[in-house]
């Protein structure tokens, strides 16, 4: 049995992740076969290949891999790569059925799935990933990992029931319960699998599940700003929000707080007419205001102190940790704290 830690460090890993995520989109039936290619950036024209994106619940298994790897400790490498190939699986069928609910029309830099192929096809794409992510994690060959998946897909999709009858009347509390389910579960997912072929103690699993929940929550709550205070005022993803009504973090913000704007946001919320470009800018402002990106910017704090702390009363500080550093040094936070 291979040592994780001591065989592959996380870019490795990742390199690893994203080769039999190709391998599995290869083995899909040929009708399928150029929608999951489109969606995965895989053999784009031109040759390029944009990528997968982030990736990043195969990070933080490797980095947990590392993490609990010790002397007494070995964790099978091939099983590591196996689970979060699973989880990348899963996470990319929930976008491809998240785009078409959301009737976002962009992915990562290229058209969504559903606008490329049509609805059927990526509702169609988006089955099947799941099914195969399903028969990948029961590859594993660890009952205990079954589970764990099925019980995360099932959260997952509860993330997104919930997220689809959020409205502006939607609290605080209630959007941290949707991203810990829509979100953090895959993040929890990843954690949880690792502590299970690690065969760490309770306390420590408690510790892991506790960090990459909260971990998830921030990474989300960093999406829901990204596109108010990362981009400028005419990012397609804040407008895209906006118009679809969406309750995200700064709009929950705003309204929760009655802040200057609520009301013309309030109004949008209850009106199904379609909104004009002078109204959503409008909008746009009070989304932007500094008083909004100040209490995003204390929300994630908040979330990434907490997973932090989760952590660090079980493990050493080490590279998982980082994690969370880095987004406390990313530019969408820096974002978060320079005026707009």
């Amino acid at each position: 049995m291979t040592n994780l830690a001591a065989s592959i460090g996380t870019k490795a890993f990742c390199r690893s992740v994203e080769d039999r995520v190709r391998q599995q989109v290869d083995s899909l039936p040929p009708a399928i076969r150029g929608p999951a290619c489109h969606h995965f950036g895989i053999r784009e024209a031109g040759g390029k290949s944009p990528g997968m994106g982030k990736i990043a619940r195969s990070r933080l298994c490797a980095e947990l891999a590392s993490m609990v790897d010790g002397p007494h400790v070995t964790i099978p490498r091939e099983r590591a790569i196996t689970a979060a190939t699973a989880i990348e699986m899963i996470h990319n069928f929930g976008l491809i059925h998240d785009d078409i609910m959301d009737q976002d029309e962009e992915r990562r830099g290229r058209k969504a799935v559903w606008v490329a192929y049509g609805t059927g096809m990526a509702i169609l794409l988006g089955d099947i990933l799941l099914a195969t992510a399903v028969k990948i994690a029961a590859s594993v060959g660890n009952t205990r990992i079954a589970d764990i998946f099925n019980q995360a897909i099932g959260k997952l999709i509860e993330g997104q029931l919930l997220d689809m009858g959020s409205n502006i009347g939607t609290t605080l509390e209630e959007l941290w319960g949707i991203a810990e389910k829509k979100t953090a579960s895959l993040f929890e997912l990843a954690a949880m699998s690792i502590a299970e072929l690690a065969c760490v103690t309770q306390r420590q699993g408690e510790a892991m599940e506790s960090f990459s929940r909260h971990y998830g929550v921030a990474f989300q709550y960093m999406n829901d700003a990204a596109s108010f205070f990362a981009g400028n005022s005419h990012d397609p993803r804040a407008l895209s929000d906006i118009k679809n009504r969406r309750a995200t973090l700064p709009a929950v913000l705003l309204v929760q707080n009655a802040l200057p704007g609520s009301d013309a946001l309030i109004a949008h919320f209850s009106d199904d007419q379609p909104l004009t470009g002078g109204a959503a800018y409008e909008i746009m402002r009070a989304l932007r205001s500094d008083a909004v990106r100040d209490m995003a910017r204390q929300a994630v704090l908040q979330e990434l102190e907490m997973a932090q702390n989760a952590l660090s009363a079980e493990f050493e500080p080490c590279s998982v940790l980082a994690l969370a550093s880095e987004m406390l040094d990313s530019k969408i936070l820096g974002g978060l704290m320079s005026p707009c």
